[in-house]
């Protein structure tokens, strides 16, 4: 990036999770980023206002997790109170780009940002519910990792796509897992569009828990001598992968 740091504004409190896999992840140096804390109670209050702190081109992360404990279903009550406080709707007219995650995801669908007929659905396969699933599945995306198989992390309840997306947002992501689907429509795992200079990026599976090769139950074999264990603690893991081909538009 030629000294340029990217800076990435990672949402915090009121029940988010997973904000400190992604604080790890954004300032490994395969991204050559800042990373800082934006806690929801301060913005909601009005204690940190996002026109003081973030400028053209930095990124907002809406990590995983229960936010609110989501108690009136995923990302509901959160999105309701960004909106509230005109927060998404800034960040896009100051240039500030999104990247929603699990119930990140669900934020920003619930925003209306990818279309006003997109939902994400409780998790359902031959007409059967699936409750909770939290484990490891292979998808695949386009562009420069076309032939690449990605193995990344899914944590959700409530991952169905369901409805139709916006003719300006497009699929990036795909679940291609024989042992998985949770119904979501063409097994679509991310979708990503543009509103004027911003870019909007929503997946359900967690590349920021896939942060390390490491980081999959299934890369280090059990029989694997302690000599050689530390090649698999290299940072370019699929979920590094995806996420710097996200950044640069090579999907």
């Amino acid at each position: 990036m030629s000294g340029v740091k990217r800076k990435f504004w990672i949402l915090t409190g009121e029940g988010i999770e997973c904000e400190r896999e992604a604080f790890r992840f954004f300032t490994l140096p395969a991204f050559e980023a800042e990373a800082e804390y934006l806690p929801v109670p301060a913005l909601l209050g009005g204690r940190l206002r996002l026109k003081d702190l973030a400028k053209a081109g930095d990124w907002i992360f809406l990590p995983g997790g229960f936010s609110f404990a989501d108690h009136y279903g995923s990302g509901k009550l959160l999105a309701f109170e960004l909106a509230r406080i005109g927060f998404l709707k800034e960040a896009l007219a100051a240039g500030v780009n999104l990247m929603g995650v699990c119930n990140g995801f669900q934020v920003l669908v619930e925003t209306k940002l990818f279309g006003p007929d997109l939902r994400l659905l409780h998790n359902r396969r031959d007409g059967r519910g699936l409750g909770f699933i939290n484990r490891w599945v292979e998808c695949r995306a386009g562009g420069s990792l076309a032939d690449k198989p990605l193995r990344l992390s899914v944590r959700h309840g409530e991952g169905r796509l369901a409805g139709k997306w916006s003719p300006e947002t497009q699929p990036f992501l795909h679940y291609c897992d024989a042992e998985f689907s949770n119904g979501s429509q063409d097994d679509v795992a991310g979708l990503v569009t543009r509103h004027h200079s911003s870019k909007v990026v929503g997946l359900m599976p967690h590349p920021e828990v896939s942060a390390r090769k490491v980081d999959d139950p299934d890369a280090l074999p059990t029989e694997t001598f302690p000599q050689f264990r530390p090649a698999f603690y290299a940072p370019e893991s699929d979920g590094v992968t995806l996420v710097k081909a996200l950044l640069e538009d090579t999907l």
